[in-house]
């Protein structure tokens, strides 16, 4: 409960923090772009049903399992759109773009996104993978949740999601700071048109396409996979499918998200400080992470005897 409260605390002071801006700032949203809005009201409708039913022996089981489900996918999706109104006004602030340092960087690591790219595209099962490594980042945490419901474990979800909150946090404080246009990766140059429209300062009329794909620096997705990683070192059925997958959606970044190599390696570091953070503040969960991981380890040795 206490670390639900403290997801909820984080969510509100955005969306105190997105109105203030979007109402100083002359902004509106478009009205044919509501379906997110008429969702989470549907949603919460449903949520507050179950948590009644709850209460009847009948539906007892069913609610039981399906009022946490839709508490977190509620939050998890709230949290989601008001992140990223928040990387909106950042991208507003219109400060000057890192690309310059951000390439520099990759120069100085030995690193050259045009030939690692020509490297993927000649292998297309390679390059099918990563896609739809990258492309799951949205489906994970629905996995994760589903999974913290229907297992003994129920601070799987909770952890990810704070964990996560403070994540979008400190890469929302990097982007204010180091905007940067990236590279035209497979999943196309959206992003990049998003942060010039962004940039711009003239749009007023606002909807959920308009502030999505905006952050290249650091990599979100290299982060997540960072957080998927360690969340799922607490289960082994977890860890035999995510961790795969999340090395893949890490290892895609440059490729996929058109990042520059820095902002993968940032995103991780990213993840590291956000999950040391919440150690700081849950230091019971980290035990419990710890014990996990040891009992996977011995597991593992024991298998391979």
């Amino acid at each position: 409960m206490r670390k639900l409260l403290a997801a909820w605390a984080i969510v509100g002071s955005i969306w105190v923090v997105d109105f203030a801006l979007f109402t100083a700032r002359g902004f509106a949203w478009r009205g044919d772009d509501l379906g997110w809005l008429y969702g989470i009201a549907a949603m919460s409708s449903i949520w507050a049903l179950a948590v009644a039913g709850r209460r009847v022996s009948t539906t007892e089981w069913v609610c039981s399992r399906l009022a946490p489900f839709l508490q977190l996918y509620v939050l998890f999706f709230v949290f989601c759109v008001g992140a990223s109104l928040l990387s909106y006004f950042c991208a507003s602030a219109d400060l000057p773009l890192a690309d310059p340092l951000l390439r520099a960087a990759d120069h100085a690591l030995d690193f050259h996104w045009r030939a690692f790219d020509s490297w993927i595209e000649a292998r297309p099962a390679l390059r099918l993978l990563l896609f739809v490594s990258y492309a799951s980042l949205t489906l994970q945490p629905m996995a994760v949740i589903v999974a913290s419901v229907f297992s003994a474990d129920r601070e799987l979800a909770p952890d990810l999601l704070l964990v996560s909150m403070i994540a979008s946090l400190l890469t929302l404080a990097l982007f204010l700071f180091l905007p940067a246009l990236g590279k035209p990766g497979v999943m196309g140059d959206g992003h990049i048109l998003a942060l010039l429209r962004a940039r711009q300062g003239n749009l007023r009329l606002l909807s959920l396409h308009d502030i999505a794909e905006l952050v290249t620096f650091p990599s979100f997705h290299a982060a997540m996979g960072v957080i998927f990683i360690w969340i799922a070192a607490r289960k082994w059925w977890l860890a035999l499918f995510l961790i795969p997958l999340n090395v893949a959606m890490i290892a895609a970044t440059p490729p996929m998200g058109g990042h520059y190599l820095i902002d993968t390696i940032a995103g991780c570091l990213v993840s590291g400080a956000a999950i040391a953070i919440f150690r700081c503040f849950f230091p019971a969960s980290s035990l419990a992470i710890l014990r996990q991981a040891s009992r996977l380890t011995a597991i593992g040795a024991v298998e391979r005897r």
